[in-house]
């Protein structure tokens, strides 16, 4: 009996024993995947302060005593900072052991050489690393880690108050090219092509880039108007830290530009700075040549009815240039001889209309005309900045009716010369500059049949 008591009270013993090495012991990290919930100090990114769906990081595990697991794709599905593997999960050690988590944003499948990320210089990506995260052998009981993310790039921020609506703004970088050290966070550029990089509007007059950090290292940062042709220039002194914003303030009045330092707004997404950048003064303007594109980009161009030529010569006709006031003026169309021609053009050129487009990334101009009520959308436009022509990939007109054997359709620019009228002329050696003055560029098309020509001036719409 004594026996029996014996053994079960040993039974007992031995079961309390395992239970208590259970609960003490690490988890068994084969059966969990490791999830992250990563936090950015400053809670911020460039868009809106938050994690964004979609978002992904790259993790490596390493330790003294595994074999490191690098760069593997993390993703989140919303903004709360929780990821999960994209693929195959990282899982802890199966023999326990002290582990360091590396992490950066955002995720490359290529760019990531041991600890060196490389990253293009774009003006909007922005650059976090984690801070190392050690988890001890005994401290392995749960398959989340938290990762607390910082800013390895600098924001700058431009506040305007008076300037055209269609500004583009710019700031100078030594590279198009940098690596951040993903243990550090230490961003070095490259030996590559110096750029600029474009601000990105966030809200009415207010612009945001990010910046490569630096040491007192000039920088220019441009404000460009197409519309008015013209560019403010700022070169000054800057020392942009990791993490911190610097933000800035371009006013445009009747007396000149002025731009400064803006202390007055708060900054609550990226860390204050913790010195005030030097002011900039007495920007440098100067006008921008603009090529035929960038200067049609926008614009719409309808016929100037009173500019419409025609020439006919045949034999029964002799040779004649019919008058415009007489033919095409309002008060005269449907009159004389070619009245139900004239009332038929007119009525035509009254409803039609050309806007172009111009994409200033890809170069490409395209129009789209409105012809007697029809739309043709997308057409592709090649200019020749030498001879100032222009040429559609398909007639933006259908006045066939008009012309018949339309072998020769051309488009060409046309500068106002004094109170010459809008004829058509070689171009070849007039200026850029000199064909936009005032406003006043015209576009004619003409066409040939068997001598017979049509001559219609466009002017930009107001």
């Amino acid at each position: 009996m004594k026996t029996k008591n014996l053994f079960w009270l040993s039974a007992a013993a031995l079961l309390m024993t395992a239970c208590t090495n259970e609960e003490n012991s690490p988890m068994n990290p084969s059966s969990m995947s490791i999830q992250f919930n990563a936090g950015i100090m400053a809670t911020s990114r460039v868009s809106n302060g938050a994690w964004e769906a979609n978002d992904k990081i790259g993790v490596s595990m390493r330790g003294d005593a595994i074999t490191a697991t690098e760069n593997i794709p993390y993703i989140t599905s919303g903004t709360n900072g929780s990821f999960t593997a994209e693929g195959t999960a990282l899982n802890f050690p199966d023999q326990a052991s002290d582990v360091t988590f590396y992490a950066y944003y955002p995720y490359s499948a290529d760019k990531l050489s041991g600890d060196n990320l490389t990253f293009t210089v774009d003006g909007k990506t922005d650059v976090l690393y984690a801070t190392p995260k050690e988890v001890a052998a005994d401290a392995q009981t749960s398959n989340t880690v938290e990762l607390s993310f910082k800013h390895a790039l600098s924001q700058v921020k431009l506040e305007t108050t008076g300037f055209p609506e269609d500004i583009e703004v710019t700031i100078s970088e030594t590279s198009n090219e940098a690596t951040m050290n993903i243990t550090t966070g230490t961003v070095t550029a490259s030996t590559a092509t110096p750029t600029s990089v474009p601000f990105v509007a966030t809200t009415t007059n207010t612009y945001l880039a990010i910046a490569l950090p630096c040491t007192s290292e000039s920088k220019t940062l441009v404000i460009k108007s197409m519309s008015e042709a013209k560019q403010w220039t700022y070169t000054f002194d800057a020392t942009f830290n990791a993490g911190y914003q610097y933000a800035y303030k371009a006013t445009a009045t009747p007396n000149g530009i002025s731009f400064s330092t803006n202390e007055t707004t708060p900054i609550t997404v990226w860390e204050n700075i913790d010195t005030t950048p030097e002011n900039l003064q007495n920007p440098e303007e100067s006008e921008i040549e603009l090529t035929i594109a960038q200067w049609l980009n926008g614009k719409t161009i309808k016929p100037n009815l009173d500019y419409a030529y025609d020439w006919v010569a045949s034999a029964e006709e002799g040779v004649g240039e019919f008058n415009p006031a007489e033919h095409f003026g309002i008060n005269n169309v449907g009159t004389g001889a070619y009245g139900n021609w004239s009332k038929e053009l007119y009525d035509a050129l009254s409803k039609s209309s050309i806007t172009f487009t111009y994409n200033e990334k890809t170069g490409e101009l395209t129009a789209t005309s409105v012809d007697n009520g029809t739309d043709k959308e997308n057409i592709t436009v090649t200019v020749d900045d030498t001879n100032k022509t222009l040429t559609f990939s398909e007639n933006p007109l259908t006045y066939n009716w008009l012309f018949t054997n339309n072998s020769e359709a051309k488009w060409q620019l046309a500068a106002k010369q004094a109170d010459c009228l809008f004829t058509m002329q070689n171009l070849g050696s007039v200026a850029t500059t000199e064909l936009f003055a005032n406003n006043e560029v015209h576009m004619s098309y003409y066409s040939s049949n068997d001598s017979k020509y049509l001559v219609i001036n466009y002017v930009v719409a107001e």
